[in-house]
């Protein structure tokens, strides 16, 4: 009776454990502008970010000087992000999203979105 109880009690604390983990972190990024022209515009680093949007399914529209916001829907899923940049640098940041996986992270998903984006963007500004 003794070793049933035991397995029990181990096993509700391994459940808990399992539980109380963080979920994934929000990949943000921040990366450099590389194209082959020595000094793109701002207006060229954001159309390129626009067209990138475009190609993996963000909709992407201007907030202001230096400023765009991007929104994915998908199914159940929806994310927005900011998008600051410059003719040197660009920035995306988790704005808002009803992707949270309740354990404090984000569902993996939308780091799978991210990722396909900033690499949609490399690609665009290498063509400029």
């Amino acid at each position: 009776m003794q070793v049933l109880k035991f397995i029990a009690v181990s096993f509700c604390a391994l459940a808990l454990l399992a539980g109380c983990g963080h979920g994934r972190q929000v990949n943000n990024i921040a990366g450099q502008v590389v194209t082959p022209k020595a000094n793109p515009s701002s207006e060229e680093v954001a159309k390129a970010i626009i067209r990138a949007g475009g190609n993996s399914f963000w909709r992407i529209t201007e907030a202001g000087p230096g400023q765009l916001i991007g929104t994915r829907l998908q199914g159940p899923h929806t994310a927005t992000i900011t998008i600051a940049y410059t003719p040197q640098t660009y920035q995306i940041a988790l704005k808002e999203s009803s992707m949270e996986d309740g354990r404090g992270g984000i569902h993996k998903t939308y780091n799978l979105w991210v990722q396909q984006l900033d690499s949609q963007i490399k690609f665009q500004l290498g063509g400029i």
